[in-house]
């Protein structure tokens, strides 16, 4: 044991005062730490996840959500932003066929419990904004000066199939809509006015889909080379996905043996999906496209935050598509 000896009052305030601070100082340490550990898992998890899909030769986002949409049982808010490719991600994993989900409070509420075993889905809630702050400049004088906010949180949320109602008088089938109506698939209209908008530059012919960096020209095969219609439109929105590199300012590079080369595959690759899933396209898998598993298997499996980043320039890239066309 260590004694101290203090020579005033004075002392022995100052000493209990540091150890309070140095004990603050230490839960809040503590806390930080068991926040980026949680959040650390919750990217694990999703990327393992995906790492397990990719090896079965499933890529989750090629999977069409539109027709219902995931979304709260309860509240019947369609989930937005990366949720959806989430949902679609635990729904593939376990096999649910269900588009609902539940937080774990509204179940207790209804007097659920969830069965044995059943494993969450974490979503990402949150988003950002731009703040308007004064702040005092090198003279002295006050300005008003921008300040970007971006604040996100993970909540937990079970499948209705993982949900065990029996003990209740409340019955998840009484909360489910009576029919559910599908989506009709949007004309084929609405998206070539959608392209025409753009401005492309979109030149048809030969066999293979691309896009050059330099010129910023698209080459697509004619629209009878591919055996379905989704088929063609996912194509030309994964190339149009590219087109956004050069002014959004994403790093590209034409080298396929190149990191960078793959990410930019990815991202365009969610982005198509993003836009698919807007006009109603059923699949967006790419039919006259190199398969890219193997090289997405070695992006996440290298850096468990990659399929995240590149959710984010998707929906950066798809904003900005629609945002120019007006749509």
């Amino acid at each position: 044991m260590q004694f101290f000896v203090f020579s005033s009052p004075e002392d022995t305030e100052a000493f209990g005062l540091r150890l309070i601070i140095v004990n603050y100082d230490k839960t809040i340490m503590a806390a930080l730490k068991k926040s980026r550990t949680k959040t650390s898992k919750n990217f694990t998890t999703v990327t393992n996840k995906l790492l397990e899909l990719i090896e079965r030769g499933t890529i989750p986002w090629h999977q069409s959500w539109h027709d219902i949409g995931y979304q709260n049982l309860i509240s019947k808010k369609p989930y937005s932003g990366i949720n959806p490719i989430l949902c679609q991600i635990d729904c593939l994993y376990y096999g649910y066929s269900s588009p609902f989900y539940i937080g774990k409070a509204q179940c207790s509420e209804k007097g659920w419990r969830i069965k044995q075993g059943s494993k969450a889905n974490w979503l990402r809630w949150g988003g950002s904004k731009t703040i308007t702050e004064k702040v005092t400049d090198d003279r002295g004088e006050i300005i008003e000066k921008e300040k970007f906010i971006c604040s996100f949180k993970w909540l937990m949320v079970f499948n209705i199939e993982a949900i065990d109602d029996s003990q209740s008088k409340t019955k998840i089938a009484d909360l489910l809509p009576h029919q559910a109506q599908e989506s009709r698939n949007v004309k084929d209209l609405a998206i070539e006015s959608f392209i025409a908008n753009l401005n492309t530059d979109i030149k048809y012919g030969g066999n293979k889909a691309s896009h050059n960096f330099t010129t910023s020209q698209i080459q697509m095969p004619y629209r009878g080379q591919f055996v379905s219609r989704d088929g063609f439109w996912a194509t030309l929105f994964h190339e149009l996905v590219h087109s956004t590199a050069k002014e959004l300012k994403r790093s590209y590079s034409g080298d396929k043996n190149d990191p960078i080369y793959h990410r930019e595959e990815l991202v365009a690759d969610l982005g198509a999906s993003f836009l698919g899933n807007h006009f109603g396209l059923g699949s967006t898998e790419l039919e006259h496209h190199a398969t890219y598993l193997e090289h997405y298997w070695s992006l996440l499996n290298a850096d468990i935050k990659v399929f995240f980043h590149a959710v984010y320039e998707a929906q950066k890239a798809v904003q900005y598509l629609l945002e120019i066309s007006g749509v």
